[in-house]
């Protein structure tokens, strides 16, 4: 048996979410060793009743899909615009009805529009061009999370992370940075 990390850096693959008990423990794990946990899900919205550590750094692949031009455009349309004139409009004594009617707005047409027609001619028209060069979300994640950091160990927590754990751990292999893969925290800490 391997000998305790100092000051691990642990990168959490969790796509599916499915195991969200197991995945905290390791975190916790993790943190008890003094070292740096990320965590990365397809879907912050299946961790919203769990506690999150302060210290835990999530990064949410949709979220970070949204980076992508095409969507960055129909978010600057469909948000940020809209929501700049309720910030305008709503100065004043009209600012908590400004607000309200950005939320609503939001999630009565902009949320329903993104993912009634923004996603399904994003995947339809773009997602090809983009898959060409491998799936489009994982090379954001390599640019963004994987770049900065260097990680000591990669954690596989659910069946769904593992197509993405394979990729990213031939990327990482192929720059000789290849973190140690397991699928608990406890064979390595």
């Amino acid at each position: 048996m391997p000998a305790p990390m100092a000051e691990p850096q642990v990168l959490i693959l969790a796509l599916e979410g499915s195991r969200r008990l197991a995945v905290l423990a390791d975190v916790e794990r993790v943190i008890a060793a003094g070292g740096s946990a990320t965590l990365v899900v397809n879907d912050i919205g299946k961790w919203r009743r769990e506690k999150l550590p302060k210290q835990l750094r999530v990064v949410d692949l949709t979220k970070l899909e949204l980076r992508l031009a095409p969507l960055a455009v129909e978010q600057m349309v469909l948000v940020r615009g809209p929501g700049f004139l309720f910030k305008a409009v709503g100065r004043g004594p009209l600012a908590g009805r400004s607000k309200k009617a950005n939320r609503a707005y939001q999630r009565a047409f902009a949320d329903r529009v993104h993912r009634r027609v923004g996603l399904p001619v994003y995947r339809r028209l773009f997602q090809p061009l983009y898959a060409k060069k491998g799936d489009p979300r994982l090379r954001l994640l390599d640019r963004y999370v994987l770049q900065p950091g260097r990680f000591d160990v990669l954690v596989v927590s659910d069946p769904g992370s593992m197509p993405a754990a394979a990729t990213i751990l031939a990327d990482l292999t192929a720059r000789n940075v290849a973190p140690t893969l397991c699928f608990d925290v406890g064979a390595v800490l």
